[in-house]
């Protein structure tokens, strides 16, 4: 194999490198949006879905990113489950834990990576599902979604909010 083709083969093995859509925003407001979740698991299980992320920019500009979002659970859970955003709530962002007034600016990319915190639900065909959850950069993400399914669980969730690419 010659040089070029080993530096080729790991651009092509991640595919193209065209970048965020939020790489180089200023978020005002941010809110997550037209979500879908999957749940399954008992004792461990994982989570699966997607949603819209929803950016007010400093420039004066309203974005609308298509997220996914993953991530394995581990606690108390028996989960066959899914459900729809019924609340768009805000993402909001924590420095210190205080929450930081809304004219501050955060980086767009801030709102992506792997949240984590604690997740709860009750369902018996229907149910309500609620997480609670907060990334490296301070950005905490409550999130209800209105359930279907068979479903408890009081657990600690990994999510991971990552940016699909544009069609």
């Amino acid at each position: 194999m010659t040089r070029a083709a080993i530096l080729l083969l790991p651009a092509a093995l991640a595919g193209c490198a065209e970048g965020s859509r939020l790489d180089g925003v200023d978020v005002i407001e941010a809110s997550i949006t037209d979500v879908s979740l999957f749940r399954v698991g008992a004792v461990v299980g994982v989570e699966t879905g997607e949603a819209t992320l929803e950016v007010a920019t400093a420039e004066g500009e309203m974005l609308e990113v298509p997220v996914s979002l993953t991530g394995p659970r581990l606690g108390l859970m028996l989960d066959l489950a899914g459900g729809w955003g019924f609340i768009d709530l805000p993402l909001l962002w924590v420095v210190d834990g205080i929450q930081e007034p809304d004219d501050n600016l955060i980086p767009g990319t801030d709102l992506l990576g792997t949240y984590q915190g604690a997740e709860y639900s009750a369902v018996a065909l229907v149910g309500v599902h609620y997480m609670t959850v907060t990334n490296e950069a301070g950005v905490w993400m409550p999130l209800s979604t209105l359930e279907l399914g068979v479903a408890g669980s009081a657990n600690y969730l990994w999510l991971t909010v990552a940016e699909k690419p544009e069609e």
